[in-house]
């Protein structure tokens, strides 16, 4: 029997017919056999996030974040989570705090940044706080540079603008 975390993490990846619970327990033994590695923390939280089991992704991820505070991939990973079980105030607070390092294709974090401006917009909107979500989409068009990824030329903003139109109409 294997006592390699490496061996549990590897074999939870490659082993494309093992059933999500062989996968689970796989890397829960890998996370057991090395509880420090905040890669074994976040791969966790990614399998279960990709499996739709948000809750237990979500629990992970607080664990995570509170262990390996300063940490931008478990802060992108926890706030991902939030995310996923619909708490965007929340995802907004953590994506607030982490400064992700820039990289081609780094897009995950606009898209969560995106999001979970959309989220607070419309609960703000389901509520007829249309002055507040306006504020809240027109903050969603910004890039800023914690969260790693600039500004395209052209960006598509369609998702905001329509909400926006919407909140305008509300309001006169």
């Amino acid at each position: 029997i294997p006592n390699s975390y490496v061996f549990y993490r590897i074999r939870a990846k490659m082993n494309s017919e093992a059933s999500v619970e062989d996968k689970s327990e796989d890397y829960k033994k890998a996370l057991a056999l090395n509880p420090k590695d905040w890669k074994v923390w976040e791969e966790n939280i990614q399998f279960y996030s990709g499996s739709k089991k948000y809750n237990l992704a979500h629990n992970l991820s607080q664990k995570a974040y509170r262990t390996f505070k300063g940490n931008y991939n478990i802060g992108l990973a926890h706030a991902k989570s939030l995310l996923n079980t619909g708490q965007f105030e929340k995802t907004l607070a953590v994506l607030e705090t982490i400064q992700v390092l820039p990289y081609e294709h780094a897009s995950e974090s606009r898209n969560i940044y995106e999001r979970a401006h959309l989220g607070v917009a419309l609960d703000l909107m389901k509520k007829k706080k249309y002055n507040k979500a306006i504020s809240i989409l027109n903050k969603s068009k910004e890039w800023p540079e914690n969260i790693g990824v600039g500004k395209p030329y052209q960006s598509d903003e369609r998702a905001q603008d329509y909400l926006l139109a919407i909140s305008y109409s509300a309001i006169n």
